[in-house]
């Protein structure tokens, strides 16, 4: 799934970041599973585990991210400005290529 892609791309750059080999988990569909991904770590001797949490909201998700087993997890991304920012510029892209008029709800 793109999803999936786009989290593993997340991870190269935080793993670049970091300097050091980053982890994939996921906690909705894919895998492994984001608590098999850090029972893993810890078996292999991982000393302190922290979840980035590439997740918009708080909610079911997040909270499974809490519940994984890490020392840490991240709050979620949020209405970062940047975050908004892209969101109008694609939603400014999808209307410029219908000449129906587009719903906001």
């Amino acid at each position: 799934p793109a999803g999936a892609t786009d989290v593993r791309a997340a991870a190269q750059l935080l793993a670049r970041r970091l300097r050091r080999p980053v982890t994939c988990g996921f906690v909705a569909a894919g895998g492994p599973a984001l608590d098999d991904a850090v029972a893993r770590l810890r078996r292999r001797g991982a000393g302190r585990v922290v979840v980035a949490a590439y997740l918009l909201a708080p909610g079911r998700f997040m909270d499974r991210a809490r519940g994984c087993g890490a020392d840490a997890v991240t709050a979620p991304i949020g209405a970062h400005e940047a975050a908004a920012r892209l969101v109008l510029r694609r939603y400014d892209e999808a209307r410029s290529r219908t000449s129906e008029p587009v719903s906001v709800r």
